[in-house]
């Protein structure tokens, strides 16, 4: 997951670098990062990085997740939901229903979404034996 206050640093350096944009990539917005980086000399882009740090730093830590983490925090609520309604079902239906191969996604995703900084390093490990445990 982005973090705001990275995003803000990375603004004000594209500032004070001439509007390189490298905010912009580190957003995820590949295509606006390499229209800062291209047209740097116009100054436009610097304009457009000083609106975009008083931006950043007006917002809240929610709105930001919601405009630059959304993907995340979907994904990691799609989890949670499929964790829940496996945990309303009996212990022997899930054994006898889940397969390895189903297992393996599930840790799969779940180590992308702890690399993303989506969950913590205690709740991969509760969920990832929780996994392996049915």
């Amino acid at each position: 997951m982005r973090d705001r206050n990275i995003a803000t640093i990375l603004a004000c350096l594209s500032v004070f670098t001439g509007g390189m944009g490298w905010h912009k990539f580190y957003l995820g917005r590949i295509g606006s990062g390499w229209l800062y980086f291209f047209f740097w000399w116009t100054f436009i882009p610097l304009a457009l990085s000083v609106a975009d740090v008083i931006l950043l730093l007006g917002m809240e830590q929610r709105e930001f997740d919601l405009v630059y983490n959304h993907r995340s925090m979907a994904r990691l609520n799609n989890f949670i939901d499929e964790s829940e309604s496996l945990a309303e079902f009996p212990r022997q239906k899930l054994i006898s229903k889940e397969s390895s191969a189903s297992k393996a996604r599930e840790l799969k995703e779940l180590r992308q979404l702890l690399v993303e900084g989506a969950i913590s390093e205690t709740d991969y490990e509760q969920l990832k034996n929780e996994i392996i445990k049915r």
